[in-house]
């Protein structure tokens, strides 16, 4: 019988030493199975309304697709599983909403985030990033290894 995949999390976040204020953002929905980490970009303007905006638009997109009948916004990829397509979909989301703020708000322009987010359900695992931040695995044994992605 295959290992049962267990899922331990912590969330924190810290303002560091080179910035005045935290433009990190997180969400952590362990009863959908949703862990998410987003980093304002530095040097960016309003970093921390990008981060922010990418952790709720991705919960908000998991939220409405719950029922089987939810309306997707991008194209579903039937090679891929309904679980890859929320994760991957949601991202697309997040992005053009931070895109379309930074439109609107001549204070927002330009604003950027990376983002890592993890799905774990049916005791399997998806990870996707966009940007420089990754996401990790850390075994009781002590390792921790990069996660990669396609």
């Amino acid at each position: 019988m295959p290992e049962r995949l267990q899922v331990e999390y912590a969330a924190l976040t810290d303002v560091g030493r080179k910035r005045a204020h935290n433009e990190d953002s997180f969400k952590v929905a362990p009863d959908e199975g949703l862990y998410l980490v987003a980093d304002g970009m530095g040097g960016h303007r309003a970093g921390e309304v990008a981060s922010q905006l990418a952790t709720t638009t991705v919960t908000a997109f998991f939220d409405s697709t719950m029922r089987e009948d939810a309306t997707w916004p991008f194209h579903y990829d039937p090679t891929l599983s309904v679980e890859e397509n929320r994760l991957i979909t949601s991202i697309k989301v997040a992005n053009r909403s931070i895109y379309e703020q930074g439109a609107r708000a001549a204070d927002h322009r330009g604003m950027g985030t990376t983002f890592v987010g993890a799905l774990v359900r049916h005791g399997a695992a998806w990870v996707a990033h966009v940007g420089d931040s990754r996401g990790y695995l850390v075994r009781s044994a002590g390792s921790i290894e990069p996660l990669t992605t396609d």
